[in-house]
């Protein structure tokens, strides 16, 4: 069993976790790596701050100056069209657990998580929440099984980067009211793995030890010019 599951990472060139659990065997509990596919300048800082919190995360561009403010925070970054043969290749040297799609092209988006969905799972690929023209509604849109799992109502790319443009930045705090989980963009469990509220799933509720990014005004921020993300449910 072992040599087959070997014989599959050489030749689809993805990690040996994912694979591991399709096959029903135990791997480490070490702390899953998020690759993010598109470096804007909200993205880059979200990546900086996973980093920054002992998250494993990888960024991914075509463009290496979208990748430079990662790069200079140390941020591991992969400079590559991810749907090309060179970007399978490196992320076999910095293998994913989970993806988020959060490119500013909806359709992209969601044939990236097409595509990974096979190595690394259907239930651990994401993608940002559709904007206001919907191309994700779900009776009239993209079908879920062409896309990804979508982030919660109000992160989208517009909202994110006009928040970011308006001088917020993502934290990393301790899991505390309902309100703040309910907000949060991703969930990082106390052992090591990593979930992202979405209308696509009931997400398990925040435990000791758990951790939420969320976006968080800075000093001077404006409050007013951007919306908040809403849960299917918490509204």
């Amino acid at each position: 069993m072992f040599a087959v599951i070997v014989a599959t990472v050489l030749a689809h060139g993805f990690s040996l976790a994912p694979l591991a659990r399709r096959f029903g065997l135990s791997v480490a509990a070490d702390a899953e790596r998020l690759a993010v596919v598109g470096a804007s300048p909200w993205s880059s800082d979200l990546a900086l701050a996973l980093h920054r919190a002992g998250v494993p995360v990888l960024l991914v561009d075509t463009y290496p100056g979208a990748l430079r403010a990662a790069r200079a925070g140390g941020v591991p970054t992969l400079q590559a069209e991810l749907l090309s043969r060179e970007a399978e290749e490196g992320l076999a040297d910095q293998p994913p657990d989970r993806l988020l799609a959060a490119t500013r092209d909806e359709l992209y988006n969601a044939l990236v998580c097409t595509r990974l969905a096979p190595e690394l799972g259907r239930e651990r690929v994401y993608q940002l929440a559709p904007s206001a023209d919907h191309l994700l509604h779900a009776e009239t849109g993209v079908s879920r099984d062409s896309r990804g799992k979508v982030l919660a109502n109000g992160f989208d790319f517009e909202a994110l980067a006009g928040r970011h443009a308006a001088g917020w930045r993502f934290v990393i705090e301790l899991a505390g009211s309902e309100v703040r989980d309910a907000r949060c963009l991703l969930v990082i469990r106390s052992d090591g793995s990593l979930d992202f509220p979405s209308p696509d799933h009931e997400m398990a509720r925040t435990a000791d030890g758990d951790r939420l990014l969320l976006p968080a005004p800075s000093d001077g921020a404006r409050h007013g010019d951007v919306r908040e993300p809403v849960m299917a449910g918490t509204a």
